[in-house]
């Protein structure tokens, strides 16, 4: 089964989606978007690596471990490991949208093997666990049925 792929584009809404944490004087835009695509195409590559560390980052992307942060915590505005982590939740987020694979598989495909632990900080960061995440997220706003669920 293939996992659906989200779209990014170099937008400010795109990024918003991977890059929450915006600077408000941002300098070295191109240069920043630049970084930022290759550190994304890194993570995609790598994503389902339990074991992906910053180090092994900065050797895919040719440059330090202390390059490696000092840039990205300049492009993105957080270290590359909270952006690693960001970037696993966001994509799990979009994986239990998309319904094309189980919670499970979702938490195999975003690098992480425990699922209390991934039910537990994926609850951190979203507020509600997977599965009431997806629940939340599958039914179409005009739904009625919506309307009659408890939260």
């Amino acid at each position: 089964m293939k996992t659906p792929q989200p779209t990014y584009s170099n937008t400010d809404t795109g990024r918003a989606f991977l890059f929450p944490v915006q600077r408000e004087n941002e300098e070295g835009g191109a240069e920043h978007e630049q970084l930022l695509e290759r550190v994304l195409k890194v993570f995609e590559s790598r994503l389902n690596e339990e074991d992906f560390t910053v180090d092994q980052l900065a050797e895919a992307m040719c440059m330090s471990r202390s390059q490696v942060f000092r840039k990205v915590n300049q492009a993105a505005g957080v270290p590359p490991n909270e952006l690693l982590r960001i970037y696993r939740y966001r994509r799990a987020a979009f994986l239990l949208k998309a319904k094309e694979m189980n919670i499970t598989q979702v938490m195999y495909e975003i690098g992480l093997r425990n699922p209390s632990y991934f039910a537990e900080t994926f609850r951190k960061y979203f507020g509600i666990n997977p599965s009431r995440y997806r629940e939340k997220h599958s039914r179409s706003p005009g739904d009625p049925l919506k309307a009659l669920h408890m939260e």
